[in-house]
This record gives structure tokens, sequence and C-alpha cells, in this order.
């Protein structure tokens, strides 16, 4: 709840940013300031990494977008937008 009584709504953009690049952009629920985060794939597809070096460095992204459990994969941009929004919502309902 906020001051004024009204629930809080968090603001979220997931959206498409590079050839193989997807950006979850959101407030965040404590202090209500913008994060971002980025999610990519290899350009041939395979697992899914967070972090802006596209490099083997960043993690790769498992189920509701943890850092363990099975491993998301995607094949293309489209699917690397449909698997983390779908895995954001499981991790906002999972919290």
């Amino acid at each position: 709840m906020t001051t004024t009584g009204t629930p809080w709504v968090p603001r979220t953009k997931i959206r498409i940013t590079g050839l193989s690049e997807v950006t979850v952009r959101y407030s965040d629920e404590f202090d209500g300031s913008v994060r971002e985060d980025v999610y990519w794939i290899p350009h041939s597809g395979g697992y899914v990494r967070h972090g802006c070096n596209h490099s083997a460095d960043d993690p790769q992204v498992c189920v509701g977008l943890a850092a363990r459990g099975p491993a998301l994969e995607a094949k293309d941009r489209d699917e690397l937008l449909r698997v983390i929004r779908r895995e954001w919502r499981r991790s906002r309902r999972d919290a």
C-alpha cells in the first residue's frame, strides 16, 4: 500500500532491444527506483543469460529468472521475449 492507501502497482516494460536481447525495465517496489535487467541469447539460440556484456561470463538464467534450477533456452529473440515474459510473471507470483 502507498501512503494514500491505494495499492502500489509496479510498472514493467519487457521488450526486444537487440538482435538477441530483451530488456526488462521495472520500478523497484521498495524504493520506487527504476531498474533494468538485460537478458540475451547467442545469435544462433541457446541458453538465456543475464547481463549486458554478452560474454560467457554473464550468468545463465533459470526458471523464475533465478540463479539455480533448470536453465532457460530460446532459439530466437521472439522466443526469448516470450520466455522472459513468462518467467517474469512466475518470479512475481512466487515472490
